[in-house]
């Protein structure tokens, strides 16, 4: 039996895209929220932790605001990954 931990960890994805990839290569972020690109090009997974930190600093919801206006093509998406 492993001793590997299992994590869930977050990435900003296209609304339409179902990869389940993590390193999307074809990713284009909308352009229409500043905060999506700038999370996106960290070529990070958050954790719900670190997300929740990003909004208290930045003074509101970063998990509501992404995807948060009709022409945002963004949303988070969750992934299963294995610490070793």
């Amino acid at each position: 039996m492993s001793n590997d931990e299992i994590l869930i960890r977050y990435k900003i994805v296209q609304n339409d895209d179902e990869n389940e990839n993590p390193s999307f290569r074809n990713f284009k972020c909308c352009d229409t929220h500043p905060l999506c690109e700038a999370i996106h090009s960290s070529k990070k997974m958050f954790t719900r932790s670190e997300i929740e930190t990003i909004s208290v600093q930045l003074g509101y919801s970063v998990w509501d605001s992404i995807g948060g206006n009709e022409n945002c093509q963004c949303k988070w998406k969750s992934f299963i990954v294995n610490k070793k």
